[in-house]
C-alpha cells in the first residue's frame, strides 16, 4: 500500500480530504471564505469521515483527475452534484451547489444576495467594490440531503456518464489506486474493493459497475452488492460529450466559457427556435423529451432544466400522464421541498414524503395516509398538485439535470449559430456505410442538406429500436 497513488482510508485519508477541500475553497473564495461555503463544507466533511467514506471520495477524485481523456470528461447523472465536498474535489464537473452568489476572480469579495431563485443566471451583473472587475455569478442551490440523506450518513452513490470502451481503463486505474489484493471482479461489469479489518474479516469498501449503453437499467443500479456500500456507477453513454467535442472541432465559433452567458444566450433567442433546436438533439436519450417540449416552451436555462426533469420522470417505467403537467407543477424534489416548506410543513416530514415518492410509492400515498399527507390536505394544497404527486413513481433531483443540461445548451448554440458544424458531427458519429457515402456527397453543401440527412438517420435508428 505504500506505493499507491496516495495513502488510503486506513492511513491519512481524512487529513488528505480535509486538506484538498480547504485548499480548493481558498482558491475560490480567498483565505477567509464566506460562512455559507465554509460551514457547508465542514459539515459534509465531518459526516463523510465519521462514516468512513473519505477513501471512496479520494479514489474517485484521483480516477477523474487521471481520466480526462479516457473517460471523456464524464458528467453526473444523479444527485451527487448537491455535495459541496464532491464539487471541491472536482468530481461533479464544476457545479457549485451553494445558493446563487457573487464572487470576485481575485477573491477580494463575496456576496450572497437574498433570492428565492435557484440559478445564478438570474442575478444581475455586478462589479467588485474592491478591484472593480466584473463579479463571477455562481451557484445552483442544490440540497446535499438528497445525496447524503437526512442525517448526512447515507452511503455515497455516484452515477457518471463515460465514453464507450472505458471499462478496462477504469478497472486498471482503480486497481492502481487501491493496491493489489483489494479489488476483485464480481462479474463482467462489476468490481468490488474490500480490505481486511481484522483477522481474515473482509469489509467491502466500495463497488463500481460499468454499464454498456444497451444494457437494461433494471439489471442492477445500486443492487449489485448485498451490503449498503458506496458505489461508482459508470454509464457507457457519453454521447452528448462526443457530439459536443466533435462539433467544436468543426466550428470556428465557441460558446463563451463565462458562466453568465448561459442565461443571456437563452433570453436573446425566441423560445420557438430553441425548442425546435432541442428536437434536433436525439442524443439526449429521454423518450418523453420532445413531448414535454410541446407543452413547456424553453425561454431560459431554468426552463431547460425543468423540461429535462419532467421528461426524465415520464420515462416508461417511471412516469405519470403528461395531461396534468404545466409550469406550476413540481419538476424535481427541490421544488416539492421548497413548496411544502413555504406552506409550513416541518422540513423533516417533507423530506420523508419526498423519499416516499422517490422510492416509487407515490400511488400509495392516499392509502397509507400519514401525518404529512394529512397536513397537505389540511393546508389546502391544490388537488391537482396532490394528484400529480400520487401519480409519480419517481421524481428526480435538480442535480440530475444540471450536468447534461450544461452540455445541451452548448449544442443548441451550435444548432442555431453553426448548424453545418453540428450536423456534420452528428452524421459522422451515427452513420452506417450507406449513409457515409451520402454524407460525402452533401458535406460541402448547406445546413439544410445536412439536416435532412441527419433526420433520415434518426428515422432509421427509431425503426430499428
Amino acid at each position: 500500500m505504500e506505493k499507491t497513488i496516495y495513502n488510503f482510508q486506513w492511513h491519512n485519508g481524512k487529513e488528505l480530504l480535509y486538506s484538498i477541500c480547504r485548499k480548493q475553497l481558498g482558491k475560490l473564495y480567498g483565505e477567509q471564505p464566506p460562512i455559507e461555503a465554509a460551514e457547508r463544507m465542514e459539515k459534509e466533511l465531518a459526516a463523510i469521515c465519521d462514516n468512513g467514506y473519505e477513501g471512496f471520495y479520494l479514489v474517485l477524485r484521483e480516477l477523474l483527475n487521471q481520466g480526462k481523456v479516457e473517460v471523456n470528461e464524464c458528467y453526473q447523472k444523479g444527485a451527487a452534484a448537491g455535495s459541496m465536498v464532491a464539487y471541491l474535489c472536482g468530481i461533479t464537473g464544476g457545479i457549485n451547489p451553494l445558493p446563487p452568489h457573487y464572487r470576485c476572480i481575485n477573491r477580494d469579495y463575496t456576496e450572497f444576495p437574498e433570492t428565492k431563485e435557484w440559478f445564478y443566471g438570474t442575478l444581475p451583473e455586478k462589479y467588485c467594490p474592491v478591484c472593480h472587475k466584473k463579479l463571477i455569478r455562481d451557484g445552483y442551490r442544490l440540497d446535499h440531503r438528497f445525496f447524503m440523506g437526512k442525517d448526512l450518513s447515507k452511503e455515497p452513490h455516484f452515477d457518471l456518464c463515460v465514453k464507450k470502451g472505458a471499462t478496462e481503463w477504469l478497472s486498471k486505474t482503480i486497481l492502481q489506486a487501491v493496491g493489489e489484493g483489494y479489488l476483485s471482479k464480481v462479474d463482467e461489469h462489476v468490481y468490488e474493493c474490500s480490505y481486511n479489518i481484522a483477522s481474515n474479516i473482509s469489509a467491502k469498501l466500495f463497488s463500481f459497475r460499468y454499464v454498456e449503453k444497451d444494457t437494461q437499467r433494471s439489471k442492477g443500479l445500486g443492487r449489485f452488492s448485498g451490503d449498503n456500500v458506496p458505489y461508482m456507477y459508470f454509464f457507457d453513454d457519453g454521447r452528448l460529450q462526443d457530439l459536443l467535442h466533435r462539433t467544436e472541432r468543426y466550428s470556428s465559433m465557441k460558446p463563451s466559457d463565462e458562466t453568465e452567458d448561459i442565461e443571456t444566450f437563452f433570453t436573446k433567442k425566441q423560445s420557438y427556435s430553441i425548442s425546435r433546436a432541442m428536437k434536433d438533439l436525439p442524443e439526449i436519450g429521454i423518450p418523453a423529451f420532445e413531448r414535454v417540449l410541446d407543452i413547456i416552451k424553453i425561454r431560459s436555462f431554468r426552463d431547460l432544466v425543468f423540461v429535462y426533469c419532467v421528461a426524465l420522470a415520464q420515462s416508461p417505467d417511471c412516469g405519470a400522464s403528461l395531461d396534468r403537467i404545466n409550469e406550476e407543477m413540481p419538476s424535481c424534489r427541490e421544488d416539492i421541498l421548497e413548496y411544502l416548506s413555504s406552506m409550513g410543513a416541518p422540513e423533516e416530514g417533507a423530506l420523508d414524503l419526498i423519499e416516499y415518492i422517490r422510492k416509487g410509492r407515490g400511488g400509495e400515498l392516499k392509502i397509507n395516509v400519514n401525518e404529512n399527507w394529512k397536513f397537505m390536505l389540511d393546508q389546502g394544497i391544490p388537488a391537482l398538485y396532490i394528484k400529480y404527486l400520487e401519480d409519480q413513481r419517481y421524481i428526480p433531483t435538480r442535480a440530475n439535470a444540471i450536468g447534461p443540461c450544461r452540455y445541451i445548451w452548448k449544442l443548441v448554440y451550435y444548432i442555431l449559430h453553426d448548424p453545418e458544424a453540428y450536423f456534420r458531427a452528428y452524421i459522422e458519429l451515427n452513420s452506417d456505410e450507406e449513409t457515409k457515402k451520402r454524407y460525402q456527397e452533401v458535406k460541402e453543401r448547406n445546413a439544410d442538406e445536412l439536416r435532412k440527412l441527419a433526420a433520415s438517420i434518426r428515422e432509421k435508428r427509431e425503426e430499428n429500436g
